[in-house]
C-alpha cells in the first residue's frame, strides 16, 4: 500500500504546447505584464522568442519549441549593422529560420573595438553587468576579479555563458513541468495556456532574482 503514496519524479517539459505557438496571440494580460517586467516579445518567422537584457553586458533569449535559453554578451547598438542578412542568406541558406550563436556572440565585436589605439575609446565589461569606458590603449576587460584582454578572457566567458544557458534551460523546463505539466491532461487550450504563462513569469522571476538582484519592476 505504501507504494501508492511513492512519490514519482515531475516530468520535465521540453517544449510549449500552447503559449506562443504558431498562429496563436498570447493573452493580453500576459503581455502586459511581460512589458512591465521589460521583456521583449520577438516576431519571426520561425515563432516568438522572449528577450531579456541584464545591464549593459548580457541578454537572454527564450525560445519556446522547444523550450531552450541562450545567455550571450549584447551586441553594441554601433554594430548591430552587422547582424542584420541579406536577402539571399535569410532565405536560402538559413532557410527563414533563427541561426544559432555561439556562445562567444558578441565578444568578438568587444575585441576588436577594445584593440589598442590612442584615438579611440574602449569599453570595460564587468561582472555586475555594466559597461564602462576607459582608454582603449589598455584594452582590457574585468571577469571574476582578473583584468586581461578580451582575447584572452573570451574563452573563459564563453564557457560560463554556455553553462549558465544550459542551468537557465533546464529551469525553464522544471518550471514548466512544475506548473503546467498537469493541465497537459486537459483538452482545454485555455486552461494549458493559463498554467504555461504562470510558468513563464514564474522563470522570469527566478532570472531576476539570479542575474540583477536589485530588479524591481
Amino acid at each position: 500500500p505504501s507504494a501508492l503514496y511513492e512519490k514519482k519524479p515531475k516530468p520535465i517539459v521540453i517544449r510549449s504546447r500552447v503559449l506562443f505557438s504558431s498562429g496563436r496571440l498570447p493573452p493580453s494580460n500576459l503581455m502586459d505584464v511581460l512589458t512591465r517586467k521589460k521583456v521583449k516579445i520577438c516576431q519571426h518567422e520561425g515563432g516568438t522568442s522572449l528577450k531579456l537584457t541584464f545591464g549593459h553586458a548580457f541578454e537572454m533569449q527564450i525560445y519556446f519549441s522547444p523550450l531552450l535559453v541562450t545567455i550571450r554578451a549584447m551586441y553594441g547598438h554601433e554594430n548591430e549593422h552587422r547582424l542584420e542578412k541579406s536577402i539571399f542568406r535569410h532565405y536560402v541558406v538559413d532557410c527563414k529560420v533563427n541561426t544559432w550563436r555561439s556562445p562567444a556572440f558578441g565578444l568578438r565585436q568587444t575585441s576588436e573595438v577594445t584593440q589598442p589605439s590612442t584615438k579611440t575609446l574602449g569599453r570595460k565589461r564587468t561582472t555586475t553587468g555594466r559597461i564602462k569606458k576607459q582608454e582603449a590603449d589598455s584594452g582590457l576587460v574585468s571577469i571574476m576579479g582578473i583584468d586581461s584582454d578580451v582575447a584572452t578572457l573570451s574563452p573563459i566567458i564563453s564557457k560560463r555563458l554556455e553553462y549558465a544557458s544550459a542551468r537557465a534551460t533546464k529551469c525553464l523546463r522544471r518550471c514548466f513541468g512544475d506548473k503546467a505539466s498537469k493541465a497537459f491532461r486537459s483538452n482545454s487550450d485555455f486552461e494549458i495556456e493559463i498554467t504555461e504563462g504562470a510558468a513563464l513569469l514564474e522563470f522570469v522571476k527566478l532570472a531576476r532574482k539570479t542575474y540583477q538582484p536589485g530588479w524591481e519592476d
